[in-house]
């Protein structure tokens, strides 16, 4: 190949000779030359008739003798002064053999044949010959050349051929390879997929679905735990300790509150199990700064009411005070807040070990807040104090000062919630309030704005578990005749029993309507702790019972359980909306239709309790309760801010 290019090289390199070599021969001005004849020795006969063609290098017959073999002859002559003079001779044919051109030239410009200057200007024969032999020597050497010229040309082309063929070739069997290995590209991703489906189908597909499954769950309870837990708690989970964390306002405030659901080592083992709340130590810093001293009302929480009261909605100041009393082991105990030794009894007429604490709260009652603002320490009454209402007037004193605190900070009290407890009815005796058959009195004097009035309700929870106390232990009630003729009942007796023998029915009935809360221990509650459970009055008087007593009326044919059911039902709906946190279910002006007919279950209500008889007809302390409450919610301006007046 090297070789083959080397020659094509050789080739192109060497000098080309003209294709036409051409003899010119000048003149200073255009003439037409004679030729005189030949001596007579010679060969040559024809005389002056020849004529040297420019363009073909040959001598051409004369216009003189005969036409031009050329379309185109050119005349030229040698002279010394090197001018050129040419012409078209085409037009010499219209020539007649008499004609004579002597003295004549062809002029250039015009292409006729004018007078000579000069018209006995001629070249001898010799020097003709020797021009021709000239002439037919170089024809000789351009031929040669020529022939030269194309048999290099055509090694050219060969080498040129040769060259292209072996690129093609090359190319050719690159390209053979190329698809060879594309052909076996595609076989080996053909066999790739095929063991990709056999794996992703058989026994390794089923676990690899199975595996993605278990992440997605994963990845959902992992956003769900995000969405419960906050970034500092996550946080806590991701390392080995949780010094050096820094918890905030809500993990302390969970802190606190689990730590006083289950005690300091339940919340020291539930911390250790999982750290996601602070250590007992970090609550205790926290909380370090609050006096909560017994027997004094904490004036740091109603700084802080006093600052969020500025920026409170007017609708939101109104809020109601909260008695409640719970159990306490009477043992003394060392507080490090307070650097000295509580548990004695801190209410004024109480000596002793504290068995309850006695605890005030406000809380609101058009927005969700609580805040404790007073607690005191309770036992018994000192013997002087024994046949006084030295309690309930203690008790008095303390709501007045609560109240007149609230007013300062902008708060407005309109109402007090207590339980029906032994001390909480003596401050209702302090008050003034009371109710039996023919009166009522639920409110008193607010002590701060004399216009207004402070309702005071019985906690609706104590009254609904005192209702399924005094059930249990009366047995039965005497409705009025008048509320039995308007319900269309049979009988005017609610019987305890009834409920008895739907537990009894339903223990070997396949149809269960109420057995699932209806059980043996929620209706013979033995044990204090277990009266004074929510669920177990709830368990009772609730619409399951109702509704399984109608069911075992039609099974007995016995109408007396309607009257038992139609009064289980009314108080399950009573309390219901006694006890409703949704605003779907609150009393409101926003749905007259409601209203009223809520306003008439109330009402219903008080007037049952007013006029029925429990057992032997003594008046009995849940009858006052509940007319009280039911008093209570009737003075209360619903869509108003407060209570009225009256």
């Amino acid at each position: 190949m090297a070789g083959k290019r080397k020659a094509f090289k050789d080739i192109t390199n060497t000098p080309q000779t003209p294709q036409t070599p051409r003899l010119i021969f000048v003149v200073k001005k255009p003439r037409l030359i004679q030729v005189e004849e030949p001596p007579e020795d010679t060969d040559h006969t024809e005389g002056p008739a020849l004529l040297l063609d420019e363009e073909s290098g040959l001598f051409v017959s004369s216009p003189l003798t005969s036409a031009p073999t050329l379309e185109t002859p050119r005349l030229i002559l040698p002279n010394k002064h090197h001018l050129i003079a040419e012409k078209n001779v085409n037009e010499a044919e219209n020539l007649s053999s008499n004609d004579s051109l002597d003295g004549m030239i062809l002029d250039e410009t015009t292409g006729d044949f004018v007078e000579s200057p000069s018209s006995n200007f001629t070249i001898p024969y010799d020097n003709t010959c020797a021009i021709i032999d000239r002439v037919l020597e170089l024809e000789a050497i351009v031929a040669r050349q020529k022939a030269e010229l194309n048999r290099r040309e055509g090694m050219l082309q060969q080498c040129e051929r040769e060259i292209l063929e072996e690129i093609i070739a090359e190319q050719e069997e690159r390209m053979s390879q190329m698809t060879t290995d594309l052909h076996a590209a595609e076989e080996k991703i053909k066999r790739l997929e095929q063991e990709l489906l056999d794996i992703t189908g058989g026994e390794f597909g089923k676990k690899i679905d199975k595996y993605r499954k278990a992440e997605a769950k994963l990845n959902e309870k992992l956003q769900n735990l995000e969405k419960r837990l906050s970034p500092t708690q996550i946080k806590a989970l991701q390392r080995n300790s949780t010094r050096g964390l820094v918890w905030g306002i809500g993990e302390i405030r969970d802190g606190l509150i689990l730590k006083m659901k289950c005690g300091t080592s339940g919340y020291e083992a539930w911390v250790q199990y999982l750290p996601i709340l602070p250590a007992v130590r970090t609550l205790q810093k926290n909380v370090q700064h609050v006096v909560f001293r017994p027997g004094m009302i904490l004036h740091a929480v109603f700084d802080m009411l006093e600052v969020l009261g500025n920026v409170m909605p007017d609708i939101e100041r109104d809020c109601q005070l909260v008695c409640d009393e719970m159990q306490l082991e009477p043992t003394p105990k060392f507080d490090l807040s307070l650097g000295e030794k509580v548990g004695d009894a801190t209410l004024p007429g109480h000596e002793g070990k504290a068995n309850k604490a006695l605890l005030f709260l406000l809380a609101g009652i058009t927005a969700r807040w609580k805040l404790s603002v007073r607690v005191e320490f309770t036992n018994k009454k000192a013997e002087k104090y024994k046949n006084t209402n030295h309690t309930g007037i203690v008790y008095k004193e303390i709501i007045d000062e609560i109240i007149l605190k609230c007013e300062s900070v902008g708060l407005r009290v309109s109402n007090v919630t207590t339980d029906m407890g032994a001390d909480n009815l003596a401050c209702w005796r302090a008050y003034g309030i009371t109710a039996n058959k023919r009166s009522v009195c639920c409110s008193f004097q607010n002590p701060v704005r004399p216009e207004a009035q402070v309702i005071v309700l019985p906690d609706v929870v104590h009254v609904m578990k005192n209702t399924k106390a005094m059930l249990e232990t009366n047995g039965t009630i005497e409705l009025p005749s008048d509320v039995v003729k308007e319900a269309g009942l049979t009988s005017p007796i609610v019987d305890y029993k009834h409920i008895e023998d739907l537990h009894e029915y339903e223990r070997d009935n396949e149809l269960k309507v109420a057995f699932r809360r209806l059980r043996e221990d929620n209706i013979h509650t033995k044990k204090h702790f277990k009266k004074m459970n929510v669920g177990t009055a709830k368990a009772v008087l609730c619409h399951r019972t109702g509704v399984g007593l109608k069911v075992l009326s039609e099974e007995k044919d016995d109408p007396s359980y309607n009257t038992t059911a139609w009064f289980i039902l009314l108080l399950n709906t009573f309390f219901t909306l006694a006890t409703a946190r949704h605003k779907g279910l609150a009393i409101s002006k926003e749905n007259m239709g409601a209203f009223e007919k809520a306003v008439a279950i109330i009402k219903q209500v008080s007037y049952i309790f007013a006029n029925m008889k429990v057992g032997n007809g003594d008046w009995k302390p849940v009858q006052r309760g509940v007319m009280v409450l039911c008093t209570g919610y009737l003075r209360c301006e619903i869509a108003d801010r407060g209570p009225s007046n009256g």
